[in-house]
């Protein structure tokens, strides 16, 4: 088909011409999303080590017990019910949570098994569901909401005190503490770094370059359309079908 075009002088046809074109320009800006992807992955072990220096408690890993207990009881709800009655009782459960917190922390703090513990939290707030597993081997920093960072402040064998948090009452008990080397977040640090160097040098090529319109091709309508309105796209003329084959005379 390319051949028969070509002998039918459609490689020179402006429209083609002005496809070509076109498809070269899209063709050039893979190829260079593509160099400045290499250009980005070219770190610097140094510059691996100084992210390293200035991140590393980010990398620092805890195992801990924890035990979750839920501020608020399940109870079947009562018919004609107001909202402010919802509202008191809700603040009275909160309250009866609370203690039942500050006993599980006392007897935490005794040397009870925290899956025990756990067990009966989910006990006295009515729930049904298995309790889960109280042992988080591998959390870090990232894993933790900002009111409950403060875990990592205590030493191995310590208790938190009890942290009161918008889904319910937390304990902590840190196990056991892992610092690791440069070498052992390597490739997490590159991801993160590569990352951000692609970004930036796209944002720079972007924040560099403007387009205007051109009205004598695509039209005053288009070069006049609001920022950020659909951006005009070069389509090939639609085909025409193919003939039908020629039906012999009756």
């Amino acid at each position: 088909m390319s051949e028969e075009a070509k002998k039918r002088g459609i490689d020179k046809d402006p429209h083609y011409l002005e496809m070509l074109r076109f498809t070269r320009m899209q063709l050039l800006g893979v190829e260079l999303d593509r160099a400045l992807e290499e250009e980005a992955d070219r770190i610097p072990q140094s510059e691996i080590n100084d992210y390293f220096d200035k991140n590393a408690k980010n990398f620092e890993q805890i195992s801990v017990l924890r035990i979750f207990i839920p501020k608020v009881k399940q109870v079947p709800p009562k018919e004609g019910v107001t909202p402010a009655d919802m509202e008191a009782a809700g603040k009275e459960q909160e309250a009866a949570m609370g203690k039942v917190a500050e006993d599980l922390h006392t007897r935490a703090a005794a040397g009870e098994e925290f899956d025990k513990l756990q067990k009966d939290a989910y006990e006295a707030a009515g729930i049904k569901a298995t309790a889960p597993p109280t042992s988080n081997p591998k959390l870090r920093r990232m894993n933790l909401p900002a009111s409950q960072v403060s875990v990592f402040d205590l030493k191995e064998g310590e208790l938190s005190p009890v942290i009161s948090d918008l889904s319910g009452f937390y304990i902590y008990k840190v196990v056991s503490r892992t610092r690791p080397t440069v070498a052992d977040a390597q490739e997490e640090i590159r991801n993160t770094l590569r990352g951000q160097r692609l970004q930036a040098l796209r944002q720079k090529l972007q924040s560099s370059i403007s387009s205007e319109l051109n009205p004598g091709y695509f039209g005053p309508e288009m070069t006049t359309s609001p920022p950020g309105g659909a951006r005009p796209v070069l389509t090939p003329r639609p085909a025409s079908p193919p003939p039908t084959s020629a039906q012999p005379k009756e």
